[in-house]
């Protein structure tokens, strides 16, 4: 059955990639964007970041599947599989949403869009930064339903990289968009509800 699951997260991820990012073309287009400006050097080296790290995981996972590798930790447990079935699921489904939340706001790299406005509904009443929020999860729920050590240390990279980013992302919305300093004593988490 943990092989089920392990398919089933691919195939999360892969349909996450197609729809979130376009096949990649989106992830392409705002990397070449960010290399159009010096304003947000920080993208480039974000994307960059969350590519190389997201394909080690997803790599050893098909490899995993595909008895290619072995776990190397005994955290290999079925449970553990299947929570992390539900995190790949559950953080997919929570960027989508949050993105619809954004609507025209929504851009992937640091800079407010036309017409920006300030989302605070939704997941936006809870935290300052659901997005990242979910897809951490995702990266959490990927590296226990593909248990390899060095799965391990590229998820951390990938929280790392998404909380950075956050920073650098608070920072530019405090000085540019209007009313954000007012959002963020409104909700004071950025990203975990009543821890940080």
């Amino acid at each position: 059955m943990t092989e089920i699951i392990r398919w089933c997260s691919l195939m999360v991820w892969l349909s996450w990639l197609i729809l979130y990012w376009g096949a990649g073309l989106g992830l392409v287009s705002n990397f070449l964007r960010a290399f159009q400006t010096n304003r947000f050097f920080y993208d480039r080296y974000f994307i960059i970041g969350l590519v190389l790290l997201s394909n080690i995981i997803l790599w050893s996972g098909y490899f995993l599947i595909t008895d290619g590798i072995s776990p190397a930790f005994s955290l290999d447990l079925p449970w553990l599989v299947w929570v992390g079935g539900v995190l790949v699921f559950v953080g997919a489904l929570g960027t989508f949403w949050c993105r619809r939340q954004m609507r025209d706001s929504w851009s992937a790299h640091t800079a407010l869009v036309e017409n920006h406005r300030l989302v605070d509904s939704g997941p936006y009443a809870v935290v300052r930064h659901p997005i990242y929020a979910f897809a951490c999860l995702m990266t959490i729920g990927t590296v226990m339903v593909f248990p390899v050590w060095w799965n391990f240390v590229a998820g951390a990279g990938m929280v790392t990289l998404y909380v950075f980013k956050l920073q650098f992302e608070e920072r530019m919305l405090i000085r540019e968009l209007v009313g954000y300093r007012e959002y963020r004593h409104q909700v004071r988490y950025r990203l975990l509800p009543y821890l940080w």
